[in-house]
């Protein structure tokens, strides 16, 4: 609710003023800090997965697109809700063109 909350104030959609009251309406509610209901663990989106694995097909990978956003591999790996132990796959990839000639 908080996030919400900062989220409609930053766009102007609720005033300063209305923005501190529900502060403080969340505050004297005890959800600041808990808020009333638990919304589950995080979503893992299944065909997002499944995009990422086939990166080395169209030629790029996990790195690359996360060079072209400007930051770093790890972060977007969090961001896209890949497993710790995710490792750019093109790494295990061997060229076979490459390794003809």
């Amino acid at each position: 609710m908080q996030a919400a909350l900062y989220r409609a104030k930053h766009l102007g959609v609720l005033s300063q003023e209305h923005y501190t009251q529900a502060m403080r309406r969340l505050s004297a509610a005890g959800w600041r800090t808990r808020e009333p209901i638990e919304i589950g663990p995080p979503e893992r989106p299944r065909l997002l997965a499944r995009v990422i694995a086939t990166l080395p097909q169209a030629g790029t990978s996990l790195g690359q697109i996360a060079e072209a956003f400007g930051m770093p591999e790890g972060r977007l790996a969090r961001m896209l809700a890949l497993p710790e132990d995710h490792q750019d796959a093109r790494a295990n990839v061997v060229d076979i063109r490459a390794a003809i000639s």
